[in-house]
């Protein structure tokens, strides 16, 4: 049996020998999750309140709120009362927002890319069977 520890290790000493200066930088633009926030608030189906966003990441409301006032400086998200329940604070995208979130959706499917042409068509077909399993 294939110990997992083992392959972790292996992984993250493949990519520190690796340039992934492309994908450090990406990731590290985004270190305060303002892209999971603003993919969540896209994605949702009904209103979005801070307390949901903090509840799906398991982070403190303390956090989230650093986060959407610096989503809310860059103008990319805004801020307004439910009509459901006006003591709720919803947060919504801005246009600014869904075409920053878009730019950087395409900006990692361009990473992504860049790694799978590295294997096979048959080893792309087995990557994304195990990522659809264990996520």
């Amino acid at each position: 049996m294939i110990e997992r520890i083992e392959v972790a290790e292996e992984i993250l000493k493949s990519a520190g020998k690796k340039n992934c200066k492309r994908v450090t930088t990406f990731f590290n633009e985004w270190t305060k999750g303002l892209y999971v926030i603003l993919r969540m608030i896209n994605i949702s189906e009904k209103e979005v309140v801070a307390g949901d966003i903090s509840n799906a990441l398991g982070v403190s409301t303390a956090r989230v709120a650093v986060a959407l006032a610096t989503l809310e400086r860059k103008k990319w998200i805004k801020k307004h009362k439910s009509v459901l329940d006006a003591r709720k604070t919803v947060v919504e995208l801005t246009d600014l927002g869904r075409s920053i979130l878009k730019e950087r959706e395409e900006e990692l499917k361009e990473i992504i890319v860049l790694y799978l042409n590295k294997l096979t068509d048959e080893e792309v077909i087995q990557f994304l069977n195990i990522v659809k399993k264990t996520l």
